[in-house]
């Protein structure tokens, strides 16, 4: 995403943030997703859909350490919802007990696009 944005690290250097996290976490909060998770973002030509390409920008780091420690909840946003990328909402993957969850309310013109997310524990 460039450099200069808040929160941001180089890959190869974010796996020792995400070691730290106790292995009893019982809900994560993070600023971004996990590689593959609600995380997906589009590069191109939007306004007439050529070129248009659709990737996956979570952090496989992440996602490893939350396979390993599988927190209740992985709470986190940075990925707004795009047209054709609805990243908003809740997540299970298979062999994980986590429900993800992209709790970003606005799209990317910061206007508000949806009610957030509301689980009980």
């Amino acid at each position: 995403f460039g450099s200069g944005w808040a929160y941001n690290v180089d890959r190869h250097k974010i796996g020792k943030y995400w070691k730290v996290i106790p292995d009893n976490t019982d809900i994560l909060v993070t600023h971004g997703p996990p590689k593959g998770i609600l995380d997906l973002t589009q590069y191109g030509n939007a306004s007439n859909g050529e070129g248009l390409v659709y990737f996956q920008c979570g952090c496989e780091d992440l996602l490893k350490r939350v396979k390993k420690i599988e927190p209740k909840y992985h709470v986190f946003g940075h990925i707004h919802t795009e047209a054709n990328c609805p990243n908003s909402g809740t997540q299970r993957i298979v062999n994980c007990e986590t429900t993800f969850v992209n709790a970003s309310v606005v799209n990317l013109q910061y206007v508000k696009n949806n009610d957030g997310i509301v689980i009980e524990i």
